[in-house]
């Protein structure tokens, strides 16, 4: 069953040839390029980049970012001036050489220096950035043993929930580290929100924004190797398919290369490669040339179970939810694999509406144990759900019998828990990442379910 999705990309696809000659399809979709097209069209010319450009660290990406504005001078110290972040308040940062000499935050300036008390920093400096005059207005001097200890406490980052409201993503590291994919702003096709992965510190630990128009995706070596990039990329490009690179680091080309591979891979999984061959929208020639491209896949699939048995799976990120047999991780890949997955929803939220499933769907046979899952899930947000007119999809009514549900108005929730989300999650995590490494199948599995029941 061709999806909703590869609908959309097949008529797309009427216009210029691939190659000028052979094809009669545009590329819209980097799974249709072959892995030296696909290099080509994110990175244009082959741009490289040292590995040490944006080699930071947990430290280094966590440390807010200072605008140099100009130099003064404090007494005899020549000075560089640093501007604050907006977030914690008006003023500047003096350095000397890489040595924080005084702080001025709010009209208080704040310096170990001794001998300025009647000669405090104030008056005008010159911004170099715009040749201008900067103001500068110091009411007070506060004598303090650190300045850098004194920055390093004003410069204290927001809660996740605070500069990035928009969450988008749990996922679990490699290491048993729950992770929280964030967004500073609602997510818009194409529009290049930066997207942050924080730590359960609430730590940055990687992220993917627009830099001057192309994709900068970066992660803290303390969290590299771990498929955090990968996944960091899969989001980003989902959202933002037509952003380019600005250059690769050997980092960047083999994150590249990983998703193109992972897009190729999931093309053959949903059979859209033979299909299309079949109704004459490409050749099996330039098929095979895409195919060529692919490394030697990693053995991480087991012995097919022959019992039919049903062993069912709840994966659930807060937002999202998918209930499937357990024997979907034996070969997620296979054209055959959903068939294992058994109900998804994703709630989401508007402004005077509240939270609806803007997604619910099901096999037959699986409507009360989704709908379940879904009350459960609404729950746990703390949220009841919105079931009028306009907005979500369609809870049916059969399926809420037995359940302590409450009813006010157009809103439905329920009084009291009637399962163990958060323990069902924790086995269906331990269960798929005793089947693979991260990230590989739990990316086949939300995409997989996401299409599944389109029409």
């Amino acid at each position: 069953m061709i999806t909703a999705l590869a609908a959309t990309i097949m008529a797309a696809l009427v216009g210029s040839s691939l190659e000028g000659q052979e094809l009669g399809i545009q590329i819209q979709d980097i799974g249709l390029m072959t892995l030296e097209e696909f290099l080509e069209y994110s990175n244009p010319g082959g741009k490289r980049i040292s590995d040490s450009a944006y080699d930071w660290d947990l430290k280094s990406m966590n440390r807010p970012y200072l605008r140099f504005v100009g130099r003064s001078k404090l007494k005899s110290d020549k000075v560089e001036v640093l501007e604050l972040p907006a977030t914690v308040g008006k003023g500047f940062v003096l350095m000397n050489e890489d040595s924080c000499v005084a702080i001025i935050k709010d009209g208080v300036l704040y310096t170990n220096r001794t001998g300025i008390e009647n000669r405090p920093f104030g008056g005008y400096f010159r911004n170099d950035n715009n040749r201008t005059w900067v103001s500068v207005e110091v009411h007070k001097i506060q004598r303090v043993k650190y300045p850098q200890r004194t920055l390093d406490s004003i410069l204290q980052p927001p809660k996740p929930s605070k500069s990035h409201p928009v969450l988008l993503r749990n996922l679990m590291s490699t290491k048993g580290e729950m992770l929280q994919v964030r967004s500073e702003s609602p997510v818009e096709m194409g529009r290049g929100a930066t997207l942050t992965v924080f730590n359960e510190k609430g730590q940055r630990i990687a992220s993917a924004q627009n830099e001057w128009g192309a994709t900068l995706i970066a992660v803290a070596k303390e969290y590299r190797n771990q498929g955090i990039g990968s996944e960091v990329s899969r989001i980003w490009y989902k959202n933002n398919p037509n952003f380019k690179s600005g250059a690769f680091s050997s980092g960047g080309i083999k994150n590249a290369k990983r998703r193109w591979e992972n897009r190729v891979r999931y093309f053959l999984a949903m059979g859209w490669y033979s299909r299309w061959i079949r109704e004459g929208q490409l050749t099996q020639a330039h098929v095979n040339r895409i195919l060529s491209g692919l490394g030697e896949k990693k053995n991480l699939t087991t012995k097919r179970r022959s019992s039919s048995r049903k062993n069912l799976l709840v994966y659930s990120d807060g937002t999202s939810f998918v209930l499937y047999d357990e024997r979907f991780l034996v070969d997620p890949e296979s054209e055959e694999s959903d068939r294992f997955l058994h109900g998804y929803g994703f709630l989401r939220a508007q402004e005077g509406i509240g939270t609806f499933f803007y997604t619910l769907d099901y096999d037959e046979g699986f409507g009360p144990a989704v709908t379940a899952i879904a009350m459960q899930l609404a729950r746990d947000a703390g949220e009841p759900l919105y079931v009028g007119r306009g907005y979500g999809d369609l809870i049916e009514k059969k399926y809420l019998k037995g359940l302590p549900v409450e009813v006010i108005g157009n809103k439905i929730s329920l009084n009291e828990d009637v399962i163990d989300l958060g323990s069902l999650s924790s086995k269906e995590k331990m269960k798929r990442e005793s089947e693979n490494s991260f990230g590989q199948r739990l990316s086949l599995l939300i995409e997989k379910s996401e299409s599944k029941w389109m029409n």
